[in-house]
């Protein structure tokens, strides 16, 4: 079947589910115990970078975790996925997390 016209396929516009703050502190509070917010920037779709410390579960250390949602943001940033990354006492940051908006659901890296 052909239609002709533009067609609204959210999937190729590239369109991600926007989690919540709360979503994304939840996803936090399963790495780290007791996250304190040091920087959360919102667009007007919600909010798109969150840097939080906080001990690590397994590490018992404190680290800083930072959510990134994909997209383009007024800050000048941008990013191809939205993720959530640890940085380390040295300021190394590795990426433990993405997630997949089609499945909705985080993957672990």
């Amino acid at each position: 079947m052909v239609t002709e016209g533009p067609q609204d396929n959210a999937t190729e516009r590239g369109f991600e589910g926007i989690l919540t703050r709360e979503q994304v502190l939840s996803k936090l509070s399963t790495y780290c115990e007791n996250p304190t917010i040091l920087k959360e920037l919102r667009d007007k779709d919600g909010i798109y970078l969150l840097e939080v410390r906080g001990t690590r579960k397994v590490e018992k250390d404190i680290a800083e975790y930072i959510y990134q949602r994909k997209g383009t943001f007024p800050n000048g940033s941008d990013s191809l996925v939205t993720s959530i990354m640890v940085v380390d006492d040295g300021g190394w940051a590795e990426n433990i997390a993405e997630y997949d908006s089609v499945t909705r659901k985080w993957v672990i890296m």
